[in-house]
């Protein structure tokens, strides 16, 4: 196959922009069926694997729509020069400024917009499997469950007794690591990041009772992991 000349595919980028493309509305609608066919899967696994606090309808919505809008993006300046040069110039100027909660999220922003990107060009194929390898795997990586949970310990307990909350600490806890503490007249705060099993926070707690200079303590469950095992 003959190869064209950078001039060849500058003159006809601008005769598709004078005759007008040749994509029929029926490929519009095939591919805008299968990329909100493949969004659908999208939005279901980040749905069921969502670990977070909130679920949030409107980031499920948002990418099902970058999805579509990518879609006809790519359809619009498929093979087309001038217009691709365009579209680049137009979102180099856009910023996204949201604050992203989950690493995860951003994952699934580009899951969503690499769905549109393949359909756009009716790279069918590419998609549908790429959309069911993906959610395999993250379901996969889902239903593995770590023998032991992060939790924030909040410790009131009286002055200099720092030492007390450390060994039992280092008895009942696999691995913890101190967020801060203040230090008062009357008493003394910690607030520490543990990593231990479910089945044991009752008995750290039952433990932490015991101690006369521990005046009382909170457990919370920690979204986030520390490092290490």
């Amino acid at each position: 196959m003959e190869q064209m000349s950078f001039k060849e595919i500058l003159d006809a980028s601008v005769n598709n922009l004078q005759s007008g493309f040749s994509v029929t509305v029926l490929d519009i609608i095939l591919s805008l069926m299968l990329t909100t066919l493949c969004v659908l899967v999208v939005i279901y696994t980040y749905q069921s694997t969502f670990r977070g606090v909130l679920f949030q309808k409107s980031y499920a919505i948002s990418l099902a729509m970058a999805s579509l809008v990518t879609t006809l993006v790519i359809i619009s300046v498929s093979g087309n020069l001038i217009l691709s040069l365009g579209m680049v110039g137009a979102l180099s100027i856009v910023r996204f400024r949201t604050a992203v909660k989950d690493p995860l999220d951003v994952v699934y922003m580009f899951w969503a917009i690499s769905i549109g990107i393949a359909n756009g060009v009716a790279f069918y194929s590419i998609s549908i499997t790429g959309t069911i390898f993906i959610a395999l795997l993250l379901f996969l990586a889902n239903s593995y469950k770590s023998n032991s949970t992060s939790y924030l310990l909040i410790v009131h307990q009286s002055p200099n007794s720092y030492a007390d909350l450390t060994d039992i600490l280092k008895k009942n806890v696999k691995k913890y690591r101190v967020r801060s503490r203040i230090s008062k007249k009357d008493a003394d705060e910690a607030t520490i990041e543990i990593k231990i099993s479910p089945n044991n926070v009752d008995t750290l707690l039952q433990e932490l009772k015991t101690k006369e200079t521990i005046n009382d303590a909170t457990v919370v469950e920690y979204s986030q992991e520390l490092s290490g095992t």
